[in-house]
């Protein structure tokens, strides 16, 4: 399996079409696991670039949240260097549990294979994205129309990738283990963000 740009390009697309016979694809070429974790962090660089333009243009997003005591908190958004990380660290935390909580359900798929898919839909998504975000910039309202788009697409390249990967008969069962494994991934995301998370956030006290 050849990772050019038109490769890349056309996988992307069978994801679209048939993300079935994408992800049979994927399994057949057996790709070792270091491949599969370099497109994971192919992919983050890509968020991070993207997160980096978002920067510039729009500059450095920030949320204020009201404490009880009164006092307040100001959350500035990630870096892009963080974006990234954080893409990558999701990516490889989501494909374990995929496999994880797939074995567990009469899933036949085995780490590699599941990474590899996990990691080549992330690759194809994020060059969807990447489209999104610069069509959003060029005319919004057919941005948001392709997001809504990529969204649509990435849930079904999802659910059929894990169904295929695991041998299961139904979505259904692929659906459970992707929510399962959300579920699992969003609970071990807040233990990290409890232990590095105060690193970026700047306490702000009430004037009043």
């Amino acid at each position: 399996m050849n990772f050019t740009a038109q490769s890349v390009w056309e996988m992307t697309k069978l994801f679209v079409r048939d993300p079935a016979d994408a992800s049979r694809r994927v399994i057949a070429a057996d790709l070792p696991v270091n491949v599969s974790v370099l497109m994971l962090v192919l992919a983050g660089v890509m968020s991070g670039v993207m997160a980096a333009i978002s920067v510039t243009l729009y500059g450095t997003r920030t949320i204020t949240m009201q404490l009880p005591d009164g006092s307040e908190q100001v959350i500035e958004q990630a870096s892009p260097f963080m974006t990234g990380a954080f893409s990558v660290l999701a990516g490889l935390g989501f494909a374990y549990f995929v496999y994880w909580v797939g074995t567990r359900s009469s899933g036949q798929g085995g780490l590699p294979q599941v990474l590899s898919v996990i990691a080549t839909w992330q690759i194809a998504m994020t060059v969807l994205g990447v489209m999104a975000v610069v069509l959003d910039m060029l005319v919004p309202l057919a941005g948001f129309v392709m997001a809504v788009f990529v969204i649509v697409v990435s849930v079904r390249a999802l659910v059929l990738g894990v169904q295929t990967v695991h041998g299961f008969e139904g979505a259904g069962r692929a659906l459970m283990v992707i929510l399962a494994a959300l579920i699992v991934l969003f609970f071990v995301l807040m233990i990290v963000t409890a232990m590095f998370g105060p690193m970026l956030i700047q306490e702000v006290p009430n004037e009043l």
